[in-house]
């Protein structure tokens, strides 16, 4: 007669750990979705140039972030819908000047953070996660 008490007993521990560990586990806690952290740009402009940011996703669809004035250090958020499997390409866009940086198609995840360098001759940029 005991079996009959624990079987429903040890269901009901199970689920009440599981709903205790929903949100550590991205799941909705008080009604609402985690969201996932965002992913930051560091952007260091060595140019002389102010410089205007773009994040490209894979099908082409570009945000601008926003503009680093010359030799200056700026910080943009990665809007979530460009974040994919795919990954996204850096687009530094000198102001006054008719070359871009384009950089190769970085792959984030939510919580990452991503630097671009912008040279002081724009063929030097580069751009890292870390």
């Amino acid at each position: 007669m005991k079996r009959a008490f624990l079987l429903p007993g040890l269901v009901l521990g199970a689920l009440t750990l599981a709903a205790a560990n929903a949100p550590a586990m991205g799941g909705v806690a008080n009604g609402t979705v985690a969201k996932p952290a965002p992913v930051h740009v560091r952007v260091q402009n060595q140019n002389y140039l102010d410089v205007n940011i773009y994040a490209m996703s894979e099908s082409g669809h570009s945000v601008r972030l926003g503009m680093v004035s010359g030799l200056s250090t700026e910080s943009f958020k990665i809007p979530d819908h460009l974040r994919t499997e795919m990954g996204l390409r850096l687009v530094a866009d000198p102001i006054g000047s008719s070359i871009a940086y384009i950089s190769d198609i970085v792959a984030v995840a939510p919580g990452d953070g991503v630097d671009l360098t912008v040279g002081p001759t724009i063929n030097f940029s580069s751009v890292s996660v870390r």
